[in-house]
C-alpha cells in the first residue's frame, strides 16, 4: 500500500507527541485484538513491559501493543509509525521471541503501519489470519510475501 502525506487519512497523527492521544491509540489496538482473541476463543496478555525502571510508562510506539496467546504459543507485536513520504503504510513479517528459558521461541506476526482506517483493516485481517484462522508462521509469511512484495 503507497503513502500519501497528502490525504488527511491518518488516524491519531499526534500519537507521538501527545501522551493522551498515545494512550487512545494504544487502547484502539487493545480493543482489536482482544476482540479477535475474543473471536478466536483465547485469552492473551502482554509480553513487553512497557514501564521504565521507575514505574513510568514509556511513549515508545515499537511496540504501541503487543499480545502473547499462551493456549496457541503464539504472540502478535504492533508497530505504530508516523507516515513518511515514499515509505509504505504497512509493512509485516514473522519473527520469534525467546519468551520462556529453555522452551522454544514464540512465533511472532509483527505488523509496522502509519495507522490508518486502510492499513487497520489490513492488519486486523492478519491478525485474524493469525489467531483466529490459526495459520501457522510458514503459511503466515507466505500469506504476508504475496500481499507485501
Amino acid at each position: 500500500m503507497e503513502n500519501s502525506l497528502t490525504q488527511p487519512k491518518y488516524l491519531f497523527p499526534t500519537f507521538l507527541a501527545d501522551k493522551k492521544v498515545f494512550n487512545l491509540a494504544e487502547a484502539y489496538w487493545r480493543r482489536m485484538i482482544t476482540a479477535i482473541a475474543e473471536e478466536a476463543g483465547v485469552p492473551s496478555h502482554s509480553y513487553i513491559n512497557h514501564f521504565d525502571s521507575k514505574g513510568r510508562k514509556e511513549y515508545d510506539a515499537n511496540p504501541i501493543f503487543d499480545a502473547f496467546f499462551p493456549s496457541l504459543y503464539k504472540a502478535v507485536r504492533i508497530i505504530q509509525e508516523e507516515p513518511e513520504a515514499g515509505a509504505p503504510d504497512i509493512a509485516a513479517w514473522m519473527d520469534s521471541i525467546d519468551l520462556f528459558e529453555g522452551k522454544t521461541p514464540v512465533p511472532e506476526l509483527v505488523i509496522a503501519l502509519a495507522l490508518s482506517k486502510e492499513t487497520a483493516a489490513d492488519a486486523r485481517e492478519l491478525a485474524r489470519q493469525w489467531i483466529v484462522e490459526r495459520h501457522s508462521a510458514a503459511e503466515m509469511q507466505q500469506l504476508i510475501s504475496r500481499r507485501y512484495r
